[in-house]
C-alpha cells in the first residue's frame, strides 16, 4: 500500500493546492475512497486512471472529449481536441478555438477546413462505437 497522503488517507497522491490544469477533466463517476490495487480485476472499467496524473508521476494525456444532445428541440454533437471544439448544431457546423475564444463567438469552420476535415470523422467514429456498445449491452440484459 502506498504511504498516507497529507490528509492521512492511504493510497491517494498528494496534489498541490489550487493547481490549475491546462486540459479539461470530465468524470461521470464518483471517486472511490478505497484505493484500487493491481490485484483487483479491471474488467468492465473504461477510462484513464487519473491518480498518477494528479500525483504528478505521469504526464497529461492528449485525448478527445465527445458529447451529444438529442432532444425534440435540439440535436447537437461535439468533439473537443486540445484547444479546438467542433460542434454540429442541427445542420450548422461550427469550429471554435477555445484558447482564444472561450465564449465561442468566432466560428472558424470556413477558415480552418483542414481541422473540420480532421475532427468530423472522429465524431462519426465515436458515435458508431458508443451506439454499438449500447446495443451490445442492451442485448446482454
Amino acid at each position: 500500500m502506498s504511504p498516507p497522503s497529507s490528509d492521512g488517507r492511504a493510497g491517494f497522491p498528494r496534489a498541490r493546492p489550487a493547481r490549475k490544469w491546462a486540459s479539461p477533466w470530465i468524470s461521470r463517476r464518483r471517486f472511490s475512497r478505497r484505493p484500487i490495487h493491481r490485484s483487483q480485476p479491471t474488467r468492465g472499467l473504461e477510462g484513464v486512471n487519473l491518480l498518477p496524473i494528479l500525483g504528478e508521476r505521469s504526464p497529461l494525456l492528449e485525448r478527445s472529449l465527445f458529447w451529444r444532445i438529442n432532444t425534440e428541440y435540439r440535436q447537437q454533437k461535439a468533439v473537443r481536441r486540445g484547444e479546438w471544439k467542433l460542434l454540429l448544431d442541427g445542420d450548422d457546423l461550427l469550429l471554435f478555438n477555445l484558447r482564444t475564444d472561450v465564449g465561442e463567438r468566432n466560428d472558424l469552420a470556413r477558415e480552418r477546413t483542414d481541422l473540420v476535415a480532421k475532427l468530423l470523422p472522429l465524431i462519426t467514429q465515436w458515435e458508431k462505437d458508443v451506439d454499438a456498445e449500447a446495443k451490445k449491452q442492451g442485448a446482454a440484459r
